[in-house]
């Protein structure tokens, strides 16, 4: 009898040890299941969060070299403007775009790889008639990435009010 209660006493501590044991196994599993589900939704987040900086970084870049672009007109603008003003301002402009370090072929003038601020552009004036035009194209590397822009406009001397010997205005606008 005593033997059997020895036994009996025995049992019911290595049942109470085996459902120890196993309650601690399955508090082991769902923790290694709740990290690995933090885990998850941590590297999602990086990958959005990284993601999220790349475009806001392309897009800075793509309005940067934009202005970088517009640069070139503003210059051929100025250029242009500096002797509207002239009956033959087309004719002077030519002749002093050469001596102002723009070069000449055929009937294009063009200036090569400018620089304006961390970029540079190309730009080339095309005379037909009384129109001119203006194709300015900007360039901005930034470590691996390059970027460029082309805008290419149409300009033509135009009178008013205020500028009675006349201006050269826009007249077509577009971006490549």
């Amino acid at each position: 009898m005593k033997t059997l209660k020895i036994l009996s006493e025995y049992l019911t501590d290595v049942n109470r040890g085996i459902e120890y044991q196993h309650k601690h196994g399955s508090v082991l599993i769902i923790t290694l299941i709740i990290s690995g589900l933090l885990t998850l939704i941590l590297v999602s987040y990086l990958t959005l969060l990284r993601n999220h900086l790349r475009a806001t970084y392309r897009s800075q870049m793509w309005n940067e070299v934009l202005a970088i672009a517009e640069g070139g007109i503003d210059e051929s603008m100025a250029q242009l403007n500096q002797y509207a003003e002239s009956t033959n301002s087309l004719d002077l402009w030519m002749t002093a775009a050469v001596s102002n370090g723009w070069d000449k072929s055929g009937d294009v003038y063009s200036i090569q790889n400018r620089p304006l601020g961390d970029g540079s552009y190309d730009v080339s004036c095309k005379v037909t008639g009384p129109t001119v035009e203006i194709t300015s194209t900007g360039t901005l590397t930034r470590g691996s990435d390059t970027l460029t822009r082309t805008v290419i406009v149409s300009v033509q001397k135009t009178f008013d009010e205020y500028y009675t010997n006349g201006v050269f205005t826009l007249t077509k606008w577009s971006e490549q």
